[in-house]
């Protein structure tokens, strides 16, 4: 793992009470994992092969022992500070041991006080880490460079694609007691012996060895590692994988889309760089990884070959540019789910008669609307400021607070719009009061938006956003987008 790459985590006590900070404060007094109990680890260097890393609370403050042994929340001079560097010691049961650097003590926790006083190791120090990644991801193989895909015709998981553009390589990863399950894209369970399951169950219960930078390996219930074998590259159990094998990496599952010309057709690669939006049939060449740089807020539109749309000579879009050039990176324009893209000339595109694609009007109107879909999901999984969406554990009101994810599913009808159906398979309908069931027998009307890396809003009929709200509740009452508008999916 590259120095400095960082992930977010959840950590448990013996007791199952997360390590949580706040007002400078650290506690183990609570069992949901929210923002509060989310650190990002980031390892600065190794020391007797083991990582050296710090961890940091969701409000930039380091998790910090005094030579002393006590335990708070604070701002540091350096990351690097040697009050925040801790020893990751990683058990035989993929538990985890924090040495403090600074006092030579392990973390540990007593009901709700944490601190370091033992100098020597004990079943007492270890945590169970909580991957705190968003739940839908993809499975990286470093060592075949290759991704997990789900064959729906064999009922089993195959490492053998280069490219995750398709829903099935999307995989939710639950977490519970300790262990995780790994839900496909068709919400079946992979078990211990590779097969796909209606159910979660002991049988689709692994233990996952997490180390930093997401780098992960599963072990079923017999012990064995799960990895690609055959000539089929079949995740299978077995017992001796050479050559890390066994090692994934865990990354978000990553947008692929289609772009529809509103008065025309699918935008398209012809000839391997020609694009036209003349094609009424949706191909894996009308099919795009979405990309949003966090920092410029622009966005790069790629196919499965990494071939980007650039600005050519007379205003002109090909496929045949490169993730660095200026050339691809374009602005986008929403309204009312609908989509406009400013090239670095100041123009917008736009489709000519013939359906080439050109980036030469100042003015957009019907001819620079683009319709987006969301080609890889057939459902979201999406999580904000205070969880993540699901129905409520006692009723069918919509919360935006639930500590495990929910799949809602995404129907795209006419032009823009958007039903969603719940865990009941019913529609999610909007009442009186501005907030959401999920019991409606008739859908109804969402926009979706993408507006940041992985990150999208959802507009109602009436032109409002939905927001959540600390008492738990989603809401649709938002005219402008706030932070409590922005969900991760």
């Amino acid at each position: 793992m590259p120095f400095g790459e960082s992930m977010k985590i959840g950590l448990l006590n013996q007791a199952g009470k997360y390590l949580t900070h706040g007002h400078n404060s650290i506690n183990t007094s609570t069992s949901e994992l929210q923002i509060n109990q989310i650190w990002e680890m980031t390892q600065v260097n190794t020391r007797e092969g083991k990582p050296v890393v710090f961890l940091k609370s969701q409000e930039g403050l380091n998790l910090l022992v005094t030579k002393e042994g006590n335990v708070n929340c604070g701002y540091t001079e350096s990351p690097e500070h040697l009050q925040g560097l801790f020893l990751l010691i990683v058990h035989q049961n993929k538990n985890w041991s924090l040495k403090s650097l600074s006092s030579q003590k392990y973390l540990e926790s007593d009901e709700e006080n944490v601190f370091c006083s033992e100098e020597v190791l004990s079943p007492e120090h270890q945590w169970t880490p909580h991957l705190a990644l968003h739940a839908h991801v993809v499975l990286y193989h470093p060592q075949s460079d290759k991704y997990a895909q789900t064959d729906v015709n064999q009922h089993r998981v195959l490492v053998d694609i280069s490219t995750p553009y398709l829903e099935t390589c999307g995989f939710v990863l639950r977490f519970r007691s300790g262990k995780y399950y790994l839900e496909t894209a068709n919400h079946l369970f992979l078990s211990s012996e590779s097969t796909l399951e209606q159910e979660s169950s002991p049988k689709t219960a692994f233990a996952m060895d997490l180390r930093p930078g997401c780098r992960a390996r599963f072990i079923n219930q017999e012990g064995l590692f799960m990895y690609p074998q055959g000539t089929q590259n079949i995740l299978l159990p077995g017992q001796k994988p050479f050559s890390n094998q066994e090692w994934f990496v865990i990354r978000r599952c990553p947008p692929w889309v289609s772009l529809k010309s509103r008065k025309h057709g699918y935008l398209t690669i012809f000839y391997g760089k020609d694009v036209k939006a003349n094609s009424q049939s949706l191909t894996i060449n009308s099919v795009f990884h979405y990309e949003m740089d966090t920092g410029t807020r622009m966005v790069r539109l790629s196919d499965k070959e990494s071939n980007y749309l650039a600005l050519r000579k007379r205003n002109i879009i090909l496929a045949n540019g490169s993730k660095n050039e200026k050339e691809t990176a374009y602005k986008v324009r929403w309204t009312f789910g609908k989509m406009y893209l400013r090239a670095c000339n100041d123009a917008y595109l736009s489709i000519c008669d013939t359906g080439y694609v050109l980036a030469k009007t100042n003015t957009p109107g019907a001819d620079e609307e683009f319709i987006l879909r969301l080609y890889n999901r057939s459902f979201l999984v999406l999580k904000g400021c205070y969880g993540y969406i699901g129905q409520s554990s006692d009723g069918d009101i919509v919360q935006c607070n639930r500590p495990v994810p929910e799949c809602i599913e995404i129907i795209p009808c006419k032009m823009i719009i958007y039903y969603f159906k719940g865990q009941g398979k019913m529609f999610w309908n909007m009442t009186n009061h501005k907030t959401f069931h999920s019991n409606g027998q008739s859908p109804g009307i969402f926009y979706i938006e993408i507006r940041g890396k992985n990150i999208l809003t959802i507009m109602t009929y009436t032109g409002m956003f939905l927001r959540g709200d600390k008492s738990g509740i989603l809401i649709g009452d938002s005219d402008r987008v706030t932070s409590e508008c922005l969900w991760e999916f």
